[in-house]
C-alpha cells in the first residue's frame, strides 16, 4: 500500500487537513460528461470530484488566490469546472480541502451510506460551507488538478415547430471539423425534413451537434481491486509528473472507507460510482492481425471480400464496439484455445494443426464462431470482427417438434431484450409455408432491434418460385438478410457448387453473396479446419454487419432514437456489394465488400478521368442534380430523387447504370431509408452533364461531371 503523508493544519497561506498522497498514478480512465446539457455537466463533474475525493483519488494542486476569489469563480478560471450551477457537494469537497479558510457542520453518515460515494463527502453529510475569503498576497488554495477537453457528438433535440437551421447557435466548445464542414451547413444536411415540412405539433425533433467534456482520470488501485492487474498494466513505466492525491482523513470525519470497510476496494467503488461516464475500462492487445500464425492462409478470403485485414490494416476505434452477436446453432461441444485468453500449456505455440476433414455437424458451430470473432492473440486465425461479443445459443437443427422453433424464438427475443444486435443462423429447415408463419411473425417483431442473417442453404436449387427454406425465405422481412455462397474466382465469381446436388441455393431476391468455398476457422479440440457451404458465407456478412453497427453508433451515437435500425444496416450491405454480370439473376446484389460497407461517413465515388478511373472518399459538397432521369427503352423517363439513391454503378458493355434507391416522397419526407430498397437495372441516364463537388479527406474540393461517374455510393446517413 502507498504511504500516506498527513499535512498538518498550518498558516493562512497553506491548504489544510486532508490526506495528501504523492505518487505515480497506476492507470488513467477516460471520463466523459453527457453532451449538451449544462445542468447535467455540472452535476457529473461534481460527482466525479466527490467520488475521487471519497476514495483518496482526487488529484489536486495549489494555486495562488491573493484576491480571495470564491472558489467557483477560481475553478472556472482554472478550467476545472463547467456547467450551469455549482453543487453544494462540490463546495463541501473544496471546503474540506481548504480548512484554513472554510468550515462546515460535520455529521457522520451511517456505515451503510458510506459505501454510496454519492451520499456523502468524506464520510459526512452535505452541509453549508462557511468560507472566510480575505485577500492576502500569500493566500493559496487547493483545487482539483485535471485537464479537460471538449468533444462533439450529434444528438436529437426538441425545438419549436417553426424552428429553422439558421437559428442554430453552437457553443464555443462545439467543433464540426470531423464532418469537414461548418456547423451551420452540417445542421442543414442533417435535417432535410425541415424544408417544406408542415406540422401541427408545437415542437419537432432535429439533429444537432453538441459538445461535452472529457478528461483522463488517474486512479491508484489497491491490490484487492478486481481491476488491479488490468489497471496496473495501463500505467506508465516512468512517471512524467508526480501527482498529489487527496482524500478525507479520520480527523476530519471520524468515518472513512479505509477504517470502516478495509476489505472493500475503493477503486471498485469509484468505478461503480462513475460507470455511466467512464468510456471504457479494458486492456488493449499488443498483437496485430499480421501476428496470427495462420494469417497467410486467411488473406485470400480477406481480399475477396475487401476486408481491411487484407492490407494488414488494424480496425480503427470506431469499429471496436462490443456489438452483441447471437450464434444459434447445434451444440457441437468443445471449446478452442484461440477463442479464449487463458494461458496455453507450456511449449504450445499455436492452437493446433489444420484438420484435413472436419466433421460437418460436430464442428459446425465453433467454425462459425471463430470465423466471426477469433481475437488477435498470436494463436491461430483472426475473425472478421475480433471485438464482437458472441453469445452462443444451442438449438436442435433437426426441428423435430414445435418446441424447437419455440426455443429459437425465445432465444431471439430474450437476447434482443439484452441488447444483442445480430443473430447468425447458418442453418435452415424445409417446411410447408403455414408452419413457418409463427416464426416469421416473431422475427418480424424484432425489426427495430435485431438483424437476422440467414444462410441460403446448400441444395443447389433455384428457389425463386417455391421458396420454403426458413429463415432464408423470410427475406422480405426488413430485418432478415439472406446470404448465398460464392466460389473464390476474384474477377468473375459464380455460385458455390460442389456437385450436382451440393451447392448454394439462390433466388433473385436473396440479398448478398460471400465466400462459401474452403473457409478456414476454428473447430473443437484446439484444431482448425476448412469447411464449405452457405453456413460459412453467412458469418462473414454477420461480422460485417456488426462493424457497421459499431461504427455508425460510435460516430452518430444519438442520431437515431434507440439504436441504428437493422433495415438500414441490411440495405447498406446490399447496395455496397461488388457487382458481377454473372450473378445478376442469382441474387439482388453481389459479393460482400466489407471496406465499402463499413465506411459509413464518406460519400464514395469513382470518376472516369483522362488517365483512367480515380476513386474519391469524402464529403459531398454539391449534388449534381435534384433528380436522376432514366430513359427507358419505351421512351418513358423515370425520375429518382438524388437523396433516395444509395448506389449508382455504370455497366460499360451495356452502356447503362444500375441504381439502388429507397422509394421516397412518402408524405413530405425527402429522404426515407425506411422505404423498400429497389434495384433498377438498365437506367440510361438523361442527366449526364450536370456538375457535382466532393471534398476528399485532407484534400481540396473536386468537381465531377455526372456522366463521368463510374460508381457512386452514398454515406450511410447524410
Amino acid at each position: 500500500m502507498l504511504r500516506v503523508l498527513m499535512i498538518a493544519l498550518a498558516s493562512a497561506g497553506t491548504p489544510a487537513l486532508a490526506e495528501i498522497v504523492t505518487a505515480r498514478p497506476l492507470a488513467e480512465l477516460d471520463w466523459r460528461s453527457s453532451p449538451g446539457d449544462e445542468v447535467k455537466i455540472a452535476a457529473e463533474i461534481s460527482l466525479l470530484y466527490q467520488t475521487l475525493y471519497n476514495t483518496g483519488n482526487l488529484a489536486t494542486r495549489e494555486v495562488p488566490n491573493p484576491e480571495g476569489l470564491f472558489l467557483e469563480r477560481l475553478m472556472r478560471q482554472e478550467g476545472v469546472f463547467f456547467g450551469a450551477y455549482f453543487p453544494q457537494n462540490l463546495d463541501n469537497v473544496l471546503c474540506d480541502l481548504n480548512t484554513h479558510i472554510c468550515s462546515r457542520e460535520r455529521y457522520p453518515v451511517s456505515e451503510k451510506q458510506l459505501l454510496d460515494l454519492s451520499a456523502h463527502v468524506g464520510g459526512l453529510e452535505s452541509s453549508p460551507s462557511r468560507w472566510r475569503f480575505r485577500g492576502h498576497p500569500d493566500l493559496k488554495v487547493r483545487i482539483p488538478d485535471y485537464d479537460f477537453s471538449s468533444y462533439t457528438l450529434l444528438t436529437k433535440t426538441q425545438v419549436p415547430s417553426d424552428w429553422v437551421p439558421k437559428q442554430y447557435t453552437p457553443s464555443h466548445m462545439v467543433d464540426c471539423s470531423a464532418w469537414e464542414t461548418d456547423c451551420q451547413s452540417l445542421v442543414e444536411r442533417l435535417n432535410p425534413q425541415l424544408y417544406g415540412k408542415k406540422t401541427r405539433s408545437t415542437s419537432q425533433t432535429v439533429v444537432l451537434p453538441v459538445a461535452g467534456l472529457s478528461v483522463q482520470v488517474p486512479l491508484r488501485p489497491e491490490e484487492q481491486s478486481q481491476y488491479y492487474d488490468l489497471l496496473s498494466k495501463m500505467g506508465d513505466e516512468q512517471p512524467k509528473n508526480e501527482t498529489e492525491f487527496a482524500g478525507p482523513s479520520a480527523k476530519q470525519s471520524g468515518l472513512t472507507l479505509e477504517s470502516h470497510a478495509p476489505d472493500i476496494s475503493r477503486t471498485d467503488l469509484a468505478i461503480q460510482s462513475l460507470e455511466r461516464n467512464i468510456v471504457s475500462i479494458g486492456g488493449a492487445s499488443d498483437f496485430g492481425v499480421r501476428d496470427e500464425p495462420l494469417f497467410d492462409q486467411q488473406v485470400e478470403l480477406f481480399r475477396l471480400i475487401q476486408h481491411p485485414f487484407a492490407e494488414q490494416e488494424e480496425l480503427p476505434e470506431e469499429y471496436r464496439g462490443n456489438v452483441g452477436i447471437l450464434v444459434l446453432d447445434a451444440d457441437g461441444a468443445g471449446t478452442h484455445c484461440d477463442l479464449t485468453l487463458d494461458a496455453l500449456p507450456e511449449g504450445t505455440n499455436t492452437c493446433g494443426e489444420i484438420e484435413a476433414a472436419p466433421h460437418p455437424i460436430r464442428d459446425h458451430s465453433l467454425h462459425v464462431v471463430g470465423l466471426i470473432s477469433a481475437p488477435m492473440n498470436q494463436r491461430g486465425i483472426v475473425g472478421l470482427n475480433p471485438e464482437a461479443n458472441v453469445i452462443f445459443g444451442s438449438i436442435n437443427r433437426e426441428f423435430t417438434s414445435p418446441a424447437d422453433i419455440l426455443n429459437v424464438i425465445q432465444q431471439l427475443q430474450s437476447n434482443a431484450f439484452q441488447g444483442v444486435r445480430i443473430a447468425n443462423m447458418s442453418w435452415g429447415f424445409d417446411r410447408e409455408v403455414g408452419s413457418s408463419d409463427f416464426l416469421r411473425d416473431q422475427i418480424a417483431t424484432l425489426d427495430s432491434t435485431m438483424l437476422v442473417v440467414a444462410a441460403a442453404g446448400n441444395e443447389n436449387k433455384d428457389v425463386s418460385e417455391d421458396c420454403r427454406i426458413f429463415p432464408a425465405c423470410m427475406h422480405q422481412l426488413d430485418n432478415v438478410l439472406t446470404v448465398v455462397g460464392l466460389d473464390r474466382d476474384p474477377s468473375n465469381p459464380s455460385l458455390w457448387q460442389r456437385d450436382q446436388t451440393k451447392g448454394s441455393n439462390y433466388n433473385s431476391e436473396f440479398h448478398i453473396g460471400a465466400i462459401a468455398d474452403n473457409v478456414l476457422s476454428t473447430i473443437p479440440g484446439d484444431r482448425l479446419g476448412r469447411m464449405s457451404g452457405t453456413s460459412q458465407a453467412a458469418p462473414q456478412v454477420t461480422a460485417a454487419a456488426s462493424l457497421i453497427f459499431s461504427a455508425a453508433e460510435f460516430l452518430y451515437p444519438d442520431l437515431i432514437e434507440q439504436k441504428l435500425a437493422p433495415k438500414i444496416v441490411k440495405d447498406r450491405l446490399i447496395y455496397t456489394a461488388d457487382h458481377f454480370l454473372g450473378l445478376q439473376s442469382k441474387l439482388k446484389s453481389g459479393r460482400l465488400n466489407v471496406s465499402r460497407a463499413i465506411n459509413v461517413v464518406d460519400t464514395q465515388i469513382v470518376v472516369e478521368q483522362e488517365n483512367g478511373p480515380v476513386s474519391y472518399k469524402g464529403s459531398l459538397k454539391a449534388i449534381p442534380v435534384d433528380h436522376i432521369q432514366c430513359l427507358q427503352a419505351s421512351g418513358d423517363v423515370t425520375k429518382y430523387a438524388w437523396g433516395s439513391i444509395r448506389r449508382m454503378i455504370y455497366v460499360p458493355n451495356r452502356d447503362r447504370y444500375i441504381l439502388y434507391v429507397n422509394d421516397n416522397y412518402v408524405g413530405d419526407t425527402l429522404d426515407n431509408r425506411y422505404q423498400p430498397l429497389r434495384r433498377v437495372d438498365g437506367c440510361n441516364l438523361n442527366t449526364l452533364s450536370h456538375q457535382g463537388k466532393i471534398k476528399p479527406r485532407g484534400g481540396d474540393e473536386i468537381e465531377f461531371r455526372l456522366g463521368d461517374v463510374v460508381d457512386y455510393t452514398s454515406a450511410l446517413l447524410e
